[in-house]
């Protein structure tokens, strides 16, 4: 019997296949799907590269560093995007960034424009939310949050609400942000899961891969003594607790040819709808996004920035012109998203109300303030359940979660983390972590 199998090929998976190898654990992954990364893949179209709808890594995300080599990191090329985020207001276009670490963006701020949309006092205001988070230096999942902690704990629109974060601040900034970075159009997150997210914009930067999301999988997947398959579903588990070590397992049944086989342990690092499957488990509520991808023979702005809008008067979470930061997702000319964030609850955005591609290229045209009608549609995709919502609630049920399944199945996934590639990265070298105390146990 080998030692342990892992369920998902995406980043979660990954992370917890190259954690098991580098402690000589042996593991075979299994992959439903002909290719490795699960979310993290790129589409081509001709010389037009694009993600599996917008994401970014940051610069300073520890847990890509800690499961890549050096050369490997390196090879990314990572391409930044400026540290922070625009947001376009009735009254122009303003750069939300710590002015701390940021000293150029004083001069911004004292501006004309800057004046009437934002204040100085505006921008301190939110720090002040932030209160300790800035000054952390982990990924959550690392950190030992007391319950005391965890009991005042609120939702981000609550939290913001008692710290004053309102006016031009609330509408302009921090619930645009929301929508872009956490898909949360209704203020539902945890605050502290909200701060960390939002903290990490300010400590590192927005990036890309040079060749595309698909590189991140493509490197960790380079896993010499991992045996994976792909076009390999699993259908059903079943568990074994055995009377002795060598008669305990898990056995997973394949949709081809009846096939078993049966594993001292089981990694499932699945998205939370396949894994509520194969546990018969409820499933949560997810949010999901829509993105439009479109090319232009010309620049849309000097600056490699993410927008928001400010405004509130479009279903818009973000815009960025990836070419402006990585020139090689379409080379020679200009590669634009327009993400919309739907789902997670009865007062969010709902798949039926997302615009269609005229009226997305108008509202995008808005919040840019450019003309739009050169633009081509590359693509767009519909990704329904990119993680489930976070509220305090769940956020304190994860905290205590036992990852440990009758024994021999060890959770992993975006679900059980914070919702990001840290998490999702750290959600995996965690499941990995566990099984190699099973294992020497």
């Amino acid at each position: 019997m080998s030692d342990v199998a892992i369920i998902g090929g995406g980043l979660p998976g990954l992370a917890a296949a190259r954690t098991l190898r580098n402690a000589g654990v042996r593991c075979t992954l299994f992959e439903a799907s002909d290719q490795l990364g699960g979310r993290a893949r790129s589409q081509h179209f001709g010389d037009i590269t694009v993600d599996n709808g917008f994401q970014l890594l940051n610069s300073w995300y520890p847990s890509l560093k800690e499961l890549l080599s050096n050369g490997e990191y390196a090879a990314l090329n990572q391409c930044n995007f400026e540290s922070g985020f625009q947001t376009h207001t009735s009254q122009g276009q303003v750069f939300i960034g710590d002015p701390v670490r940021t000293p150029r963006l004083l001069g911004e701020l004292l501006s004309k424009n800057s004046r009437s949309a934002m204040s100085f006092r505006d921008i301190m205001g939110l720090r002040k939310w932030f209160g300790s988070e800035l000054s952390h230096r982990s990924s959550l999942e690392m950190r030992k949050i007391s319950e005391k902690r965890r009991a005042k704990d609120s939702k981000v629109c609550e939290s913001l609400d008692k710290s004053g974060v309102t006016r031009q601040m609330r509408t302009a900034a921090a619930d645009p942000a929301m929508r872009a970075f956490l898909l949360d159009t209704d203020g539902e997150t945890s605050a502290i899961t909200a701060k960390w997210v939002f903290a990490t914009l300010l400590r590192g930067a927005p990036t890309v891969p040079a060749q595309g999301m698909g590189d991140v999988a493509n490197l960790l997947g380079r896993n010499n003594g991992v045996i994976t398959e792909t076009n390999a579903r699993v259908t059903a588990l079943k568990t074994n607790p055995g009377n002795s070590t060598e008669s305990a397992g898990v056995t997973l049944h394949f949709g081809e040819h009846d096939r078993t086989e049966t594993f001292r342990y089981v990694v499932l690092a699945l998205p939370q709808k396949m894994e509520a499957e194969l546990l018969d488990r409820p499933v949560l509520p997810a949010r999901g996004m829509e993105t439009f991808w479109f090319v232009s023979d010309e620049p849309i702005g000097k600056r490699p920035v993410i927008t928001v809008d400010g405004t509130g008067r479009t279903p818009v979470a973000s815009v960025a012109e990836l070419t402006a930061a990585a020139p090689s997702y379409a080379p020679g000319r200009h590669l634009i998203q327009g993400t919309v964030a739907f789902g997670g609850s009865q007062r969010a955005l709902q798949p039926g109300a997302i615009p269609n591609e005229v009226e997305m290229r108008r509202y995008m045209g808005e919040i840019l303030d450019v003309p739009t009608s050169g633009w081509e549609l590359v693509t767009r995709q519909r990704i329904t359940d990119v993680f489930p919502v976070l509220t305090p609630e769940r956020a304190a049920q994860s905290a205590k979660e036992d990852l440990v399944v009758d024994g021999g199945v060890i959770l992993a996934g975006a679900q059980h983390a914070t919702p990001s590639i840290d998490g999702a990265l750290r959600s995996g070298q965690r499941a990995a972590q566990k099984v190699i105390e099973l294992v020497g146990s």
